[in-house]
């Protein structure tokens, strides 16, 4: 028998998603003070490219000259893509004093956010005609830690999540206006490039290109504005990227295997894409004629955090994969299923809380050292990979090829 909204196992699960969600936006107000540090740095590099400087030369400079020292500089761990000092200015307002910059930045995130609420509530009456499916969906995506990281942090990653995740919910009918949302998140390509490899798989050509066409024309704008060559300016950016994240950085699915953090990204990232190939081909050869097909892109999204260098506010993007749980769970006949999907949807939005070093340091009584903190993140990260496949086999059946 499946879920029914008049049952005392339906009014459980829509208590839970409301604590969650009421959990969050406390969270959120507790810890709404915050420095802003993330958002701060790459500000710097913008601002210093405004006042007609190439930021690239002054990245963990000690020395600044007059027209900048009012700006200050930030560290090594801070690198932006060519195309990114110049489209980065959406989201960092580089061109706008600190303090106005950290509002704009803050009220986007909340524009996104709302965005991304409206969309997933008319896709969500499409993939499943069923309130509480809708009410579940909702209050999940309001009570996620992976949201609320963000904000705190100044992360613009949960703004790029909100974007891809309305790419996802638009792509078959405004392909234009997803092109631009990926042409924006590349400036970042640790959060789009398993996305738009994805979308290149399933000859979503239009936005690809839109999105390269917007990135190539900001690359060629920078190389006016500094002077410098197109090619020699993604060398600048290449020469810093062992760094980039700083010492505490996650370097993907490898970060433990390999102490240089190059070669686990590289590795990381190689394994990320040969993941969505075999994933995306029995997908589509296997789907169960009753489960929507727009779910392929399921395990793109859910490998994207741990293909590449990622923050924690980048697993705000898990939220597609926990929409085909809330899918499954509502469909399933028996309660052992319904809690293991519900259980799977919480571990895909609450991930921040998993991995979550306050939470050791109050289970433990002590805060973890960097190894015992990458340890954590790694078997999330596993963790991930197994839920996919589980996610995989219940979408699919081998009696149906397509």
């Amino acid at each position: 028998m499946k879920l029914q909204r008049n049952s005392y196992e339906y009014y459980f699960y829509a208590a839970l998603f409301g604590l969650l969600a009421v959990a969050s936006i406390i969270l959120l107000f507790a810890t709404e003070k915050s420095a802003g540090g993330d958002m701060i740095g790459s500000w710097r590099l913008l601002a210093q490219l405004a006042r007609g400087v190439n930021p690239y030369d002054y990245i963990g400079a000690s020395e600044l000259p007059e027209v900048l020292k009012d700006i200050g500089t930030s560290d090594y761990s801070y690198n932006v893509t060519p195309w990114g000092l110049i489209i980065g200015n959406i989201y960092y307002f580089g061109f706008l004093e600190l303090h106005t910059a950290i509002k704009c930045f803050l009220t986007l995130y909340a524009v996104s956010f709302a965005l991304l609420l409206i969309c997933l509530y008319f896709k969500a009456k499409e993939i499943y005609e069923d309130k509480g499916f809708i009410l579940f969906l909702l209050l999940l995506t309001i009570g996620s830690p992976n949201f609320t990281v963000g904000i705190h942090a100044r992360n613009v990653s949960g703004i790029f999540g909100c974007l891809l995740l309305i790419a996802w919910i638009i792509c078959d009918d405004h392909p234009i206006i997803t092109g631009i949302i990926l042409g924006i998140v590349m400036t970042k390509p640790q959060e789009g490039g398993l996305i738009c490899f994805a979308f290149l798989l399933q000859k979503r050509f239009l936005p690809l290109i839109i999105g390269a066409v917007i990135d190539i024309a900001a690359w060629f704008y920078m190389s006016v504005l500094t002077g410098r060559g197109m090619i020699e300016l993604i060398q600048e950016f290449f020469s810093r990227f062992s760094v980039a994240g700083g010492e505490n950085r996650n370097s993907g699915l490898f970060t433990l295997a390999f102490e240089n953090p190059t070669i686990a990204t590289i590795c990381s990232m190689i394994t990320g894409m040969i993941l969505v190939i075999a994933f995306l081909r029995y997908y589509s050869a296997y789907r169960k004629s009753d489960v929507p097909e727009e779910f392929s892109l399921c395990f793109a999204y859910m490998f994207s955090p741990i293909w590449c260098y990622s923050t924690n506010s980048a697993h705000f993007i898990l939220l597609l994969p926990a929409i085909v749980c809330l899918y499954l769970m509502m469909r399933s006949e028996k309660i052992y299923q319904r809690l293991f999907w519900f259980g799977s949807s919480l571990y895909l939005m609450c991930g921040e809380t998993f991995r979550s070093k306050q939470l050791f340091a109050f289970i433990m009584g002590y805060r973890p050292e960097k190894y015992t903190r990458e340890l954590i993140a790694s078997c999330y990260d596993v963790g991930l990979i197994i839920l996919a496949l589980i996610i995989l086999f219940s979408l699919t059946s081998r009696k149906q090829k397509n």
